[in-house]
């Protein structure tokens, strides 16, 4: 009779254990798309430039070390770091 009872309550425990599971996935999926969802798919990117466009210019509030420098002169000889 002892192994009876282990087996109901290991049978009990496995039910348990997928009812749990089978309601979080259900209660997710359908707050899926819905306004304020936890769940909610991100935005898609938005693209503001493309490879081997021009870069646009810096608005630069205080220079930490050193002056401004002009890219422009380094044009295809240097690389600058941002």
């Amino acid at each position: 009779m002892k192994l009876k009872t282990i087996t109901t309550t290991a049978r009990a425990l496995a039910f348990a254990r997928h009812a749990f599971w089978i309601s979080l996935i259900a209660t997710g999926s359908s707050l899926v798309g819905q306004k304020g969802s936890p769940f909610e798919p991100p935005a898609p990117p938005v693209i503001v430039a493309n490879l081997g466009d021009e870069a646009k210019p810096l608005n630069i509030a205080e220079w930490i070390k050193g002056d401004a420098v002009d890219i422009a002169k380094g044009k295809g000889e240097t690389v600058y770091v941002v």
